[in-house]
């Protein structure tokens, strides 16, 4: 899987296609956003998957919305349902240290490289994801560490900018 704001690439067995895949960098510990692109993808468009702490039911139409800049730009999921999973404990004795069992909710967007390159030029971004019973907010405005804003300006000059 690889670690967060990590970037894959290979090529498929199964039909020699290459891609490139963002792991997941998080906002705030609430939201994690990646992009993945295969050689068979249609020119300029990017697979966003946003995922979020907890088993929640994401919205399927206008769930995400991100705030760039004071612009909001509003998507509906391609995902038919919301991605469950559930991710096991740890616990190392030597280093005292014990992660419990956690779980994590996602769905699928759609998005273009001039989107990503709006990311990529940000100021402020503010994302928000709509549950069926709620959601959460991150701001994913660099301050500190590693975070969506700064990862995706690298990823977006490295693999998606013409030079």
């Amino acid at each position: 899987m690889g670690l967060p704001g990590e970037v894959l690439t290979g090529r498929s067995e199964f039909d020699n296609s290459t891609y490139v895949q963002l792991v997941p960098v998080w906002c705030e510990t609430k939201l994690g956003m990646g992009l993945y692109q295969n050689s068979k993808s249609q020119g300029d468009l990017w697979l966003l998957t946003v995922e979020v702490m907890g088993a929640h039911t994401i919205e399927r139409y206008n769930s995400l919305q991100i705030n760039i800049d004071d612009k909001i730009y509003t998507f509906d999921s391609i995902s038919k349902q919301t991605h469950m999973k559930t991710h096991p404990g740890y616990s190392d004795y030597r280093l005292h240290y014990y992660r419990s069992a956690y779980n994590t909710s996602s769905r699928n967007y759609l998005v273009t490289d001039e989107f990503l390159e709006k990311i990529a030029n940000s100021k402020k971004m503010i994302v928000r994801v709509i549950f069926t019973d709620g959601g959460v907010e991150a701001d994913c405005t660099c301050s500190l560490g590693q975070c969506v804003q700064r990862t995706f300006r690298g990823f977006y000059n490295k693999y998606i900018k013409k030079h």
